[in-house]
């Protein structure tokens, strides 16, 4: 007689959450409130510690966004207005410059003075 010849076993009828339950994963028709879940002493100093370097994290990384979205942007133009205004203003007075570049002076002048006005005393959108 052959090993072949014989009628295979039957597969045994279980219900999914026995399957679970006997490979060590619980109860899979409820869901439990993490309120409901029960830790160590040192499962909570652990979670507690990993969430606070998390959080640390988090606000550091919003904190450089700011510093390179605002404040950056802010400083740059702030700099390059001052830099244009300086040479600008060297021009002027300048007695070597030419008269095109003292009309390219004035020309500056007046509009980063006229961007300052508008903007000290402009009219508020509310």
């Amino acid at each position: 007689m052959s090993p072949f010849s014989e009628k295979p076993k039957e597969p045994e009828k279980i219900s999914p959450d026995e399957y679970l339950h006997r490979w060590g994963v619980g109860d899979f028709g409820t869901i439990r409130k993490t309120s409901e879940i029960s830790y160590t002493k040192a499962e909570e100093k652990s979670r507690l510690k990993k969430e606070e370097a998390e959080a640390t994290i988090r606000n550091r990384i919003t904190f450089l966004n700011f510093i390179v979205k605002d404040v950056a942007v802010n400083i740059a133009g702030l700099i390059l207005v001052v830099v244009l205004a300086a040479a600008s203003i060297f021009m002027v007075f300048s007695d070597s410059a030419s008269p095109d570049d003292e009309k390219w002076a004035h020309a500056t002048l007046s509009g980063i003075l006229g961007s300052i006005a508008g903007f000290v005393f402009g009219k508020s959108n509310s």
